[in-house]
């Protein structure tokens, strides 16, 4: 429920604008589609036969009355003797309305209509049929008229500042409802949002979004040597390196470690990229291998590109060293995939992949897979299955939380350590008082030309 007033208070602006447009709509519509109403009334005396005007005023028998009265107003007839003191198009859209004043034998007849001349008209003559039918049903002679039928001047209707504030009041506590009651279900799951005690997973970090950087690394093709670090914003850095210590405080067996995400485009391959050279900056001899054969971006990351990947070396093709490539970071090697097909299943369990795994520990600290996403295929699931950790990438405000905790659980029944999760694409956070220190990537970029 926090989560969702969270979502809301983020979201009120919106739900605030579509209550104001309803309300201008219902305005437009009240003030030129509905026409002024005007209402002129006639006040009458009514007392049964053999009551004096002095007598005490009997609510039982004030009630009786005025039943009498709308039921002898409803009479046809009352219709046709006014038709004929006025024309008939004269009561064309006009409404008569009677009711009873509290705590006095009054009555009321109320003619409504657009013409206020008209109305007045019309609540003269309905009073004067009404009176003289009162006279020949009930035999009630002390009926007289209070208050004559005046012109009216302002129209009562339509109440259209009521009306409008009404719709946008309607439609704000509407709209808001609906939100937190429905909104948990599809709320798209934010870092402060995840608890590691309900997914069961610890939260590794949380990525700043270093799309815009991506876009100027790429173009920068002419450049002999180009590290990414150096392109992505600052903001992003920090981020990775505080990933990159929270990821060491893991148990020392974890040093092969699997990264897929649930969807395309959530930043998995950067972020590998990203981890890898701030994990060689610390001291670390690492490598890693692409194994997203649909989407393959490491090589380009860290502009390399080879010919032979791992699947060649393990099917006896090629030597170790020949897929094994440098890259302009020191201590930190790619292997990069070739194959238009993954075969990950039938690699992890060939007994070549556990001589090559025996031979990364002995000379990487740490090997990082970059495979595909989970929910599209099976190889992160395969592969992590036989390596140490698994680590989900969770691009902030897309998934919901539902999705991720059934990833969660699909990982955990292919037998996967899950080291932890980790949401990127993530808003700056800015502290103000460092917004000085905040270097554009093309400002370092040309630093380090």
């Amino acid at each position: 429920m926090k989560a969702a007033w969270r979502s809301y208070r983020r979201n009120v602006g919106l739900i605030l604008l579509f209550g104001l447009v309803v309300a201008a709509a219902m305005g437009v519509y009240t003030y030129h589609y509905e026409p002024d109403q005007y209402v002129s009334g006639v006040s009458l005396y009514i007392f049964p036969k053999g009551m004096d005007v002095d007598a005490k005023y009997n609510a039982q028998t004030a009630e009786m009355l005025v039943r009498d009265a709308q039921a002898i107003i409803r009479n046809p007839q009352i219709l046709y003797k006014t038709e004929e003191k006025l024309s008939p198009d004269t009561l064309d859209g006009m409404r008569v309305k009677l009711s009873g004043i509290a705590d006095t034998h009054i009555v009321r007849i109320d003619a409504y209509g657009q013409d206020p001349e008209l109305c007045q008209r019309a609540a003269t003559a309905v009073s004067v049929v009404f009176m003289e039918q009162m006279r020949n049903v009930t035999e009630i002679e002390n009926i007289s008229v209070a208050e004559r039928a005046e012109l009216p001047t302002d129209p009562v209707l339509p109440r259209r500042a009521l009306k409008t504030a009404l719709a946008f009041g309607v439609t704000f506590l509407l709209l808001s409802l609906l939100w937190l009651l429905f909104a948990p279900k599809r709320l798209r799951l934010r870092a402060e949002d995840f608890h590691e005690g309900k997914y069961g997973i610890r939260m590794l970090g949380r990525i700043s979004d270093f799309r815009k950087d991506l876009p100027y690394y790429f173009r920068r093709r002419g450049t002999k040597v180009r590290i990414l670090s150096q392109y992505v914003n600052r903001s992003t850095l920090e981020d990775v390196k505080a990933m990159a210590i929270a990821l060491q405080q893991e148990p020392l067996s974890q040093r092969s470690l699997v990264l897929t995400s649930l969807q395309t485009d959530e930043g998995k391959s950067t972020l590998a990229a990203l981890l890898a050279g701030e994990l060689a900056d610390q001291g670390k001899r690492v490598l890693v291998v692409d194994m997203d054969c649909y989407a393959p971006t490491i090589g380009r990351l860290f502009g390399v590109k080879g010919s032979r990947d791992l699947i060649h070396h393990l099917g006896g093709e090629v030597a170790l060293d020949q897929i094994i490539l440098p890259t302009a970071i020191p201590d930190l090697f790619v292997i990069d995939i070739v194959h238009p097909h993954s075969l990950v299943a039938r690699m992890v369990g060939a007994s070549a992949f556990a001589g090559f795994m025996q031979r990364m520990y002995q000379e990487f600290d740490y090997v990082l897979f970059d495979t595909p996403p989970i929910s599209l295929f099976a190889d992160a699931a395969a592969l992590g299955s036989v390596l140490d950790a698994t680590i989900l990438v969770i691009a902030e405000e897309r998934l919901t939380g539902t999705e991720v905790m059934e990833t969660i659980q699909r990982l955990k029944k292919a037998n996967n350590r899950l080291a932890g999760c980790v949401f990127t694409l993530a808003k700056p956070r800015r502290v103000k008082q460092y917004r000085d220190y905040e270097d554009s990537a093309k400002a370092r970029a040309a630093m380090n030309r």
